[in-house]
């Protein structure tokens, strides 16, 4: 027996097998490289309902917005574990930023569902708004918001809802936490006066 295991025969239709198996793994592999990087090219971009949705909301509010070249998108409907953060250069129509960014943990688990507007509800808001200034704080570099909606979220500065770094978690209590290795450039790409739509 141990001579048929070790002779040529043996040998060579193992080899075939093995070569077999390695030609339908690589054709495979292929198939799925090509079907993941087509899901995400077309899932890295907000959908086409919510960009007009979030430009539409821009042109009205367009006296707050001192850089109107570009506009910040979130997506809440998407969970806290997906990318869902846009930032869009609308003159080059191309995206300059795509990343997470959490939300308040009163506001659900995996995906925002209730929103607030009420101070000291730890509760994210959704809808218009326009950055502001940057300031060093508690969790570092910041970056301030005001809400342009009334009723909706004009709270938000003095609820104090920032752009901040998250601190090993994604929730927060109503601020947008970013990972701290991407903050520092989203926070420098957006400061002074972009407008941002948060959908919920």
């Amino acid at each position: 027996m141990s001579h048929l295991l070790t002779s040529p025969v043996f040998t060579v239709i193992i080899s075939i097998g093995h070569q077999k198996r390695v030609k339908v793994f690589i054709r495979t592999f292929v198939l799925f490289y090509f079907l993941f990087c087509s899901f995400s090219e077309a899932y890295a971009s907000p959908n086409l309902k919510l960009f007009h949705e979030a430009i539409e909301q821009q042109k009205k509010n367009i006296k707050h917005v001192q850089q109107r070249d570009k506009i910040v998108i979130i997506d809440y409907h998407r969970s806290i574990f997906e990318k869902r953060l846009w930032v869009i250069d609308l003159k080059k129509r191309k995206i300059l930023m795509h990343t997470e960014v959490g939300h308040a943990g009163l506001s659900g688990i995996f995906y925002a569902s209730d929103f607030s507007n009420t101070p000291d509800s730890y509760m994210s808001s959704i809808g218009s708004f326009v950055t502001t200034n940057t300031y060093k704080g508690h969790f570092g570099y910041s970056l301030n918001v005001e809400g342009l909606d009334k009723g909706i979220n004009d709270n938000a500065f003095d609820r104090r809802l920032v752009f901040h770094k998250m601190r090993g978690k994604p929730w927060s209590h109503g601020c947008f936490t970013i990972p701290r290795k991407k903050l520092r450039k989203l926070i420098n790409l957006i400061k002074d006066g972009v407008f941002m739509y948060v959908r919920g």
